[in-house]
């Protein structure tokens, strides 16, 4: 993709969360109103998204298929002994397991999929599609039993919209079906609120945020570069 193209979406993508973080300050959408409207966006927009980026055709061989799930799934277990490798290092001990957890996932569903869908493109939104299936797995199984000291695997949990939406996604391309036009532009314009709205919830999440705070928090500030920017860097140097 051309850098000034990723460079164009980005910025729009900030002036959508501050969009957002106006309307809070401004009390024109408030913290009470965030549950819902993430609802929509989880429970509606992103569903819509994921179907309508394979609605056009797009196909999707069994064994590309295979791969693609089985790499995900590994790098999802080396995200989780890389997270608990970091937190070693660097002496975290306070919120230690709360630290592992962050390091080890990041909120695809609703910050990964809106902004890949807005910068990258109904294509990539099929591998994101795939990357959810094994992360959500690995979530609902050990990511709950680091939280919550419990070994229970929930099937409800794991079943969400937009897990749902993937496996029919998958479904689609494997056998390479088209949707009927009414279909698919109904899924498109569903799915077209999920970035922008996505966008605005974080934004007014942002808005009863200490930003200052935040950045006094040593770990916390530690988290954010790591995370933020030298774990792209490294993913990025092994492309």
């Amino acid at each position: 993709m051309n850098i000034s193209i990723l460079i164009t979406q980005m910025i729009i993508l900030f002036l959508l969360i501050g969009c957002g973080y106006i309307c809070s300050k401004c009390n024109l959408i408030t913290q009470e109103h965030i549950p819902f409207l993430s609802k929509v966006v989880l429970n509606l927009g992103i569903p819509a998204a994921i179907l309508s980026s394979v609605s056009n055709g797009t196909s999707l061989n069994p064994k590309e298929l295979v791969i693609n799930i089985a790499g995900f799934f590994l790098f999802n277990v080396l995200c989780a002994l890389f997270s608990k490798l970091v937190v070693k290092v660097l002496g975290i001990t306070n919120d230690k397991k709360l630290y592992e957890f962050m390091y080890m996932f990041s909120n695809i569903a609703f910050m990964g999929l809106p902004v890949v869908q807005a910068v990258l493109g109904d294509r990539a939104m099929i591998y994101a599609t795939l990357f959810l299936l094994p992360s959500n797995l690995v979530l609902f199984s050990y990511g709950e039993n680091l939280m919550r000291d419990t070994r229970e695997f929930s099937l409800k949990k794991f079943f969400n919209p937009a897990i749902i939406a993937s496996i029919l996604a998958i479904i689609v391309c494997v056998i390479n079906y088209r949707p009927p036009y009414i279909i698919t532009k109904t899924l498109v314009y569903l799915g077209n609120i999920t970035t922008p709205l996505a966008m605005v919830i974080i934004g007014v999440s942002l808005g009863n945020v200490s930003i200052w705070k935040m950045f006094k928090n040593k770990e916390m500030l530690v988290f954010l570069i790591v995370k933020m920017i030298v774990l792209p860097v490294l993913l990025q140097s092994f492309k």
